[in-house]
């Protein structure tokens, strides 16, 4: 006789007229998740990692919010009220003109370490300057730390990226003269 499955701990199951394992699960919010693939196997790690994401709280409960939409409510309503005007202002500039034209469309949960590593290799050749590609970094980094805090991403994937490092100076010494 089978055994009945705990709540919670998901199900897998071939589905005949496709030939796909589809494995599934009900998340702590009553939503159900499922994943169709073609082997046992991958079924099964993807459940226990949904699983363990479940028990460390680190499920994502919508997965439909993109870039462009979270970074509006981030500049809303973190932004407006913690920084100075002229710092809101540069952040509203940084999001508009460089980061959502590119990544805006891009789903939150999609969103990729080369994705964000190509952008800046983009701006720099787009010819501006290492100090503005550092500060769109330092806005990507922020924002995203904040999805991780209100648990819209498990992972802040900034941390994955290599930012510009500053440009190097020669020093300049003064003469006797």
């Amino acid at each position: 006789m089978a055994k009945r499955r705990g709540h919670g701990e998901g199900t897998i199951s071939y589905w005949d007229e496709k030939k796909l394992w589809v494995a599934r699960i009900t998340l702590p919010n009553g939503k159900r998740r499922a994943k169709y693939t073609k082997t046992q196997k991958e079924a099964k790690d993807w459940l226990l990692q949904e699983r363990r994401a479940v028990a460390k709280g680190l499920w994502i409960e919508s997965d439909k919010i993109t870039l462009g939409d979270f970074l509006d409510r981030w500049l809303s309503d973190v932004v407006a009220h913690n920084l100075q005007p002229k710092t809101i202002n540069s952040y509203h500039y940084l999001v508009r003109l460089h980061i959502k034209p590119d990544l805006g469309s891009i789903k939150l949960t999609s969103l990729r370490p080369e994705q964000v590593q190509a952008l800046y290799a983009q701006k720099m050749q787009s010819g501006l300057s290492r100090r503005t590609v550092q500060y769109i970094h330092a806005v990507l980094h922020a924002s995203l730390e904040q999805a991780v805090r209100w648990g819209l991403v498990g992972r802040n994937i900034t941390d994955a990226v290599d930012k510009p490092s500053p440009a190097k100076r020669q020093p300049k010494f003064l003469t006797a003269a």
